[in-house]
């Protein structure tokens, strides 16, 4: 059995600051960097390998270590993200069609893999209980600095703040002209997926753990919309966490605010014990 260490937690949860610290520490696995995120992969395979995150900056990752066939299923299953966020009925299942097999796949490559994903915890119970030899990782940020952290995320990243900061070079559309059109592209393609994340389907991935577990839509995108679909997002979140709680094969990282370093490496120092035991 090669799934050695699984980290999930909902999004802006400190998930990547602990898997950045577990790529420098865990050596010799496969590190997987959001599997069953749509957005990360396809800007993982278009930026040519190079993952990023807006906080942790370069995020290792090891997808393209994996067998063709499993990277092309991987590609292939993210792929209900994109849908998740524009159809009010999606025909593919919330992780998609292929997401147990997938985890099945990993299970059984010829190097120890640890993965990372801010989907895959809406079955963290079933997960603990079919990958007994795997370490879980599990972040848990309270609400109000979670909230507090979704809304920098939700101003950051607006449509119009992206266009106002491509504004001063617009200049050189003009001094130089070679280039414009690719620059130009560039910017709509970047204005048009930061105008669907936040669209009500999306809203920076709340609209899809909203829809997931009351089954209907948020109806606009505001802070009072981030609010309740984050309450809504928490309330099964620890409904779970107390489901797979005392699991020895459980790691719970509560926190306030920002995850202590110290409590971050505890978990990653566990993580490489857990995986040595297999090793020998």
């Amino acid at each position: 059995m090669t799934l050695r260490v699984v980290l999930l937690g909902m999004p802006r949860s400190a998930t990547t600051y602990v898997y950045v610290r577990l790529c420098s520490t865990l050596k010799g696995h496969v590190m997987l960097f959001e599997p069953f995120n749509g957005d990360v992969v396809l800007n993982m395979v278009e930026a040519k390998g190079i993952a990023g995150h807006d906080e942790e900056g370069y995020v290792p990752h090891g997808f393209f270590e994996l067998p063709d066939d499993l990277y092309m299923a991987i590609l292939d299953n993210a792929r209900w993200t994109f849908e998740w966020a524009s159809s009010l009925k999606p025909s593919v299942p919330f992780l998609g069609h292929g997401f147990w097999e997938i985890m099945e796949s990993l299970d059984f490559l010829d190097r120890p893999v640890a993965l990372k994903d801010v989907y895959a915890w809406v079955v963290l119970d079933e997960l603990v209980e079919m990958y007994p030899k795997a370490l879980f990782i599990v972040t848990h940020r309270d609400l109000e600095s979670h909230y507090n952290a979704f809304m920098g995320w939700y101003r950051r990243l607006s449509p119009w703040r992206l266009l106002l900061r491509k504004a001063f070079r617009a200049w050189r559309l003009i001094v130089k002209p070679r280039g414009a059109t690719e620059r130009v592209r560039r910017v709509r393609e970047a204005y048009e997926r930061l105008r669907n994340a936040r669209s009500p389907l999306n809203l920076y991935t709340l609209g899809l753990f909203y829809r997931y577990f009351t089954g209907e839509a948020l109806k606009r995108a505001s802070p009072g919309a981030v609010r309740e679909a984050l309450k809504v997002m928490h309330n099964r979140y620890e409904e779970m966490l107390k489901r797979v709680e005392g699991r020895d094969n459980v790691i719970i990282l509560r926190f306030e605010g920002r995850l202590p370093e110290e409590e971050a490496m505890k978990a990653v120092n566990k993580a490489v014990e857990w995986s040595r035991r297999f090793d020998s």
